[in-house]
């Protein structure tokens, strides 16, 4: 649907397109000086030595308000932050190895770069733009970057004479660890600094990392700051750079398989005077400019390449000068290929700067080349700045000007510090630990880096839209399987899994109210027709379009008043009213803007506010050809259940009474059984291919493609052609009875679990064989359960019919028949259920007939009564194949008789039709009883204690580490069941603790009411409860895996693989509002009313000395609960609150006595009109 133009960076010869001339290097206005000790109050004042206050540390906020630059190391009375909160790890090169990144966002306004970095060498290991393609140093999954990171990526280079004295080389952070040097790494939300005191050397050396924000250029800044810490001065030669930079139009398959090859076509431009060869040169090259000479492909058409690379540098005084920046490793490491022993500077020193440079045919480095003398205990400071520009004129003209200009440096550092403290202010807590309260934020941040930031835009220009900022899909050094993506616009945003993304929006609606319904509506209407839904989630666009328009007439028409009222000239507007009448993001509008080089007559805000409030949303996806997961849809009940917890009076409205939403349609097509059950020689029947490409399906789709809703499924043609079709749609609700009742109509032959009929598996997806071998799980049956039952309450409350597509409404009615027959047996019931639903996704294959039918409340309760009851019998069915208590995860179905149909497959195999079955158990998972505990109600306190107590005491428990594995030993299991029985015991899948599914885990214990288990458990399960030394990283980052003590080398038990970004994120962040609110703040009274009851489950030891713990409720009220006792909170009642319109102000309050607040009370606290509320609890 949307246009895709030639790759960024290149132009066409023979396309209206010249190669670029390439701009002289600015010339400086006025010698380069010697490199002097920083003027530290040019950019920021010193940072106090002492510890930060317990407020400050735990509120952060002055941070973030001052302007000032790290310059000492001062550490909390815990050991465990330093004066500016960030977490301090000290000897990290010593420790176990790991692998981190900077969370890679330039801002709204701002163009990202990614950066991921070791506890090696100089920390950063990787970082470019974009993606894998787009390095400037490349990409290398960790167990590489752990090796190299010291040797290709930053180095320090040191020539140091004291005295008289010979000279000698020192390499801050490349040799290994001694008792002669002090390495500490201070890890921030949105930094990375590393510290060396050698004594040998007597130099102290502060590397600080962080990324630009706000400009419209992608860069990474590193601030290396040098101290004499030895007796007299010192004279000091310094390169400091990257050992390898890839040029501009690399790519990461070209890197791996051709990287000799590739350097025929690398370059380094912008080097050296009008008269000096560009290829060999000793002129300065204060701002070289890295990009390969042109693109490739062998194609007829040949692309010239404009974007590229730049690294440059200055000393940190009032009045900045670029520095030479050598460009040819030769001239650094000499015949050194191994770049260990920089021969070349050890002999020259800063001379090295003017030496004859080779800038082509080979990877180029990058060190910027200063001299200075110390005198005892002074400092100085190198900033170098590395990023890609469109052109060298932008180089030239704007960002080296702008990088230059007074207290860059500074400003940018504050930005970056400033944008993590807001994005995750939304959980902003003070309790008796900082640690936990740090962890908070970190979960925030990781969990929006993968969901997205909401942002509201149209303020402005009409209706509010939200609009996620931030996203991708998880891939870094430890998960290189993933290709990453980070768009290099404004909004950047990059696509994720439906399952991921919807999971890390769980909670937005109970941080930021102001989402509402947004994200329910977007993950239904994603749902297809027959209940699946596609792999991956883009970010919704905007359009002018009326819905189901098929060509662009309307958007122009629209368009044009909108882009006059935006655009500063005739041209202007003429070229923005046709960027606006295509489908448009935010960030592809902007760049699109500046490419035609539209003139605006409003500022960057109020143009998006106008034009996203004139354009409607049209959610978006990609279907990627391999079947559809199993348990995707389990989330979504989790949206609908998150919005009913803060708007309880806005249900009905937004699943009857909203605007009707569509169903997504993929090429994606479940066979039947007839065509996907096969007999494979020495196995036996096995379930294969069941899912195809529809030729049909692809070919209406391609025919729509170009319509902003070409996507979604139509209404069949009611005329002779198809411009009498029209985009299908339905009131929210109805696709969740749809979804209820495709799910409920996979049962297994045995009643037990959901089959798995569509390729994938469900959550653990290293199970990938299970669907081939008939697999079925109980989560599913028990989610829905879950979905089944809330529907029947919700319909029983509200007394409205749901209209549903005539196709729905008949296979209720023929299952609900099928559910009153009780002489049928469990494989009769199915083997009719299931031609029900094979002939459901017969009909619904391509379009819907648009007829509809009005089921009633009554004949709901019927259907929805019976069919949940079936899956209560079936959840208490698998009982029997444990010890009675802990419900089995997953089930192989063996076909045990069937006949031929006569038909074989593409490889021969005969399809047959399955007419016995006998069911065989796995061993126990932990999603089982996750999945379990959610369908016993909470009132029922025995069962829930039972079920736990039986975990506990269950092989799950590894009771080394006191933490829950994902399963118990699979010795024994046959390799089909999938990629997890290729590992180790206790590595990955495989008998690991899975954070994420510890982390579910924790929370249902907390939901169940089961307070001192689940704090029990975090004690030894939270990562920031953890022993660092054998966590092995930060304890405010979440793992994806811990190595369990069924793994064979112990001294690896406990460390923590798979940097962040993981479902763990969300299951915390649910956590952290039920510990604080408690569940369902907002409900209706028995009077239908709004109340606000706050129930928190806080812990006597999270309770500050002065008997309070503060945290912020809906994203912007600060609420502290008063607890004289300091009891836990769960002993006790709240039996006062104060309403604070200022947290400043006590006089301007109102007390309102017992537990709850109602009605305007309780509203007004949803709107957000107090901004403190006092909860005292007795």
């Amino acid at each position: 649907m949307m246009e895709l133009g030639a790759r960024r960076g290149y132009s066409a010869i023979g396309a209206g397109a010249a190669a670029p001339a390439e701009a002289p290097a600015p010339r400086p206005a006025r010698p380069a000086r010697p490199w002097r000790r920083a003027v530290v109050g040019a950019f920021a004042a010193a940072c106090s030595a002492a510890a930060l206050s317990a407020n400050r540390l735990r509120r952060r906020a002055p941070r973030a308000a001052a302007a000032q630059i790290p310059t000492t190391l001062a550490v909390d009375a815990g050991g465990h932050f330093d004066s500016d909160g960030r977490f301090v790890l000290r000897d990290f090169d010593a420790r176990k190895p790991f692998a981190s990144f900077l969370p890679g966002i330039g801002g709204e306004w701002g163009v990202p770069m990614w950066a991921f970095y070791v506890n090696r060498g100089q920390g950063v290991a990787a970082f470019g733009v974009e993606n894998k393609d787009g390095p400037l140093l490349e990409f290398e999954p960790a167990n590489k970057a752990y090796m190299d990171a010291p040797f290709r990526g930053f180095r320090t280079l040191l020539r140091l004479t004291r005295g008289g004295a010979e000279a000698t080389v020192a390499q801050p952070f490349f040799d290994p660890p001694s008792k002669h040097r002090e390495r500490t790494m201070l890890i921030g939300m949105n930094e990375l600094e590393l510290v060396e005191v050698d004594r040998a050397s007597g130099v102290e050396t502060r590397v600080l990392y962080y990324t630009v924000q706000g400009e419209d250029f992608p860069a990474l800044v590193r601030r290396v700051t040098l101290t004499n810490v030895g007796d007299g001065s010192v004279e000091v030669a310094a390169a400091d750079g990257l050992a390898k930079l890839e040029p501009f139009g690399v790519n990461a398959g070209m890197l791996g398989t051709m990287g000799r090859t590739l350097e025929g076509w690398m370059r380094v431009y912008n080097c050296g005077r009008a008269e000096d060869s560009e290829e060999t040169s000793a002129a300065a090259c204060p701002l070289p400019y890295f990009k390969l000479s042109a693109s490739t492909a062998d194609s007829a058409q040949v692309q010239m390449i404009t974007e590229g690379h730049f690294a440059f540098g200055y000393v940190e005084d009032a009045a900045e000068a670029l520095l030479p920046v050598v460009v040819d490793p030769d001239v650094i490491f000499g015949d050194d290929t191994t770049l260990r022993d920089p021969a070349g500077f050890a002999k020259r020193g800063a001379a090295v700067a003017d030496a004859a440079e080779v800038k082509v045919s080979k990877t180029p480095c990058a060190f910027a080349v200063a001299s200075t003398t110390l005198a005892a205990g002074a400092s100085t400071t190198l900033v170098t700045v590395w990023g890609r520009a469109r052109t060298v004129p932008q180089l030239v003209d704007d960002i080296a000007p702008t990088v230059l200009k007074d207290r860059f440096a500074s400003k940018k550092y504050v930005e970056a510090v400033a944008l993590t403290e807001r994005l995750t202010a939304a959980v902003a807590s003070e309790t008796a630990n900082p640690l936990f309260d740090a962890f908070s934020r970190q979960m925030l941040l990781d969990n929006l880096l993968r969901g997205g930031f909401p942002e509201f835009l149209g303020a402005g220009g009409g209706a509010k839209r939200v609009y996620h900022t931030f996203s991708r899909i998880h891939g870094d050094l430890e998960r290189d399987y993933n290709n990453f993506q980070i768009d290099a616009t404004y909004f950047s945003q990059g696509s994720g899994n439906y399952r991921d993304v919807n999971q890390n929006r769980r909670v937005d609606v109970l941080l930021f109210p102001g989402v509402r319904d947004f994200n329910l509506r977007q993950f239904l209407t994603l749902k297809q027709a027959d209940g699946y839904n596609p792999l991956t989630v883009a970010t919704a666009f905007f359009s002018l379009a009326p819905e189901g328009a098929r060509d662009d007439a309307a958007a122009r028409a629209k368009a044009a008043p909108v882009a006059e009222a935006l655009a500063g000239d005739a041209a202007s507007r003429k070229k923005l009213a046709a960027l606006l009448a295509r489908p448009f993001r935010p960030g592809d509008l902007f760049e699109q803007a500046r490419a035609e080089k539209i003139k605006f007559a409003k500022d960057r805000a109020a143009v998006l506010d106008a034009a996203a409030g004139a354009a409607r949303q049209v959610f978006a996806a990609n279907y990627t050809h391999e079947g559809f997961w199993a348990d995707h849809w389990t989330y979504d009940l989790d949206q609908i259940l998150s919005f009913e917890a803060v708007y309880p009076d806005d249900v009905e409205r937004a699943l009857w009474d909203a605007e009707k939403i569509p169903f997504y349609m993929s090429a994606g097509t479940v066979q039947p059984r007839d065509f996907k059950y096969v007999e494979v020689d020495g196995l036996g029947i096995r379930q294969y291919n069941s899912v195809y490409d529809d030729p049909e399906k692809l070919g209406q789709l391609a025919d729509r493609d170009a319509q902003p809703d070409g996507a979604f499924e139509l209404a069949a043609p009611t005329g002779d052609d198809d411009a009498s079709s029209a985009v299908y749609t339905v009131e929210p609700v109805s696709k969740v009875l749809l979804l209820f009742a495709t799910k409920f109509t996979l049962l297994d032959p045995s009643g037990l679990g959901v089959e798995m009929d569509a390729n994938k598996p469900g959550w653990n997806d290293a199970m990938n064989g299970l669907p081939g071998l008939l697999g079925s799980g109980m989560p599913e049956t028990c989610e829905a359960w879950r979905i089944g039952d809330w529907l029947a309450s919700t319909i029983r409350r509200v007394q409205r019919p749901v209209v549903v597509p005539v196709e729905l409404g008949d296979l209720i009615a023929n299952t609900t028949e099928a559910l009153k027959d009780a002489s049928l047996t469990d494989f009769e019931y199915w083997e009719r259920v299931a031609s029900y639903r094979e002939a459901y996704r017969a009909r619904v294959r391509l379009f819907f007939s648009g007829d509809e039918v009005s089921l009633d409340a009554a004949t709901l309760a019927d259907f929805l009564g019976r069919a949940t009851k079936k899956l209560e019998r079936g959840i208490e069915k698998s009982l029997a194949y444990t010890d009675g208590v802990i419900m089995p995860t997953y089930f192989q179905h063996v076909v045990t008789a069937y006949e031929y149909t006569g038909l074989k497959n593409f490889v021969g195999q005969p399809f047959v039709r399955a007419t016995a079955f006998e069911a065989k158990v796995f061993p126990l998972f932990l999603e089982g009883p996750v999945r379990q505990l959610k369908t016993v109600p909470r009132a029922d306190g025995v069962q829930l204690k039972k079920i736990h107590d039986a975990v506990l005491a269950s092989p799950l428990y590894d009771k080394p580490i006191g933490q829950y594995k994902i399963c118990e030993s699979l010795e024994g299991q046959p390799f089909e069941m999938g990629r997890m029985m290729a590992f180790t015991p206790g590595w990955l899948e495989n008998e690991s603790v899975w954070l994420h599914m510890s982390f579910k885990y924790y929370l249902e214990l907390l939901r169940a009411g089961l307070y001192e288990d689940f704090w029990t458990a975090m004690a030894t399960g939270a990562p920031y409860n953890m022993d660092v030394e054998t966590y092995g990283r930060s304890p405010l980052e979440c793992g994806s895996f811990i190595v369990s003590s069924a793994y064979p080398d112990e001294e690896l038990w406990g460390t923590s693989y798979l940097a962040r970004l993981s479902g763990s994120t969300a299951e915390f962040l649910s956590i952290w509002l039920l510990v604080f609110a408690g569940p369902a703040p907002f409900t209706l009274g028995d009077g239908g009313g709004l109340e606000l009851a706050l129930r928190p489950a806080v812990p006597a030891k999270l309770f500050k000395d002065d008997g309070t713990v503060t945290f912020t409720f809906l994203g912007g009220v600060e609420v502290t609960y008063v607890n004289p006792s300091r009891a836990d909170s769960w002993t006790l009642e709240v039996v006062k609150m104060e309403l604070l319109a200022s947290k400043d102000d006590d006089g301007a309050k109102t007390t309102v006595d017992g537990p709850a607040l109602t009605g305007a009370a309780a509203e007004a606290v949803r709107n957000l009109q107090y901004e403190a509320v006092r909860v005292y609890l007795e």
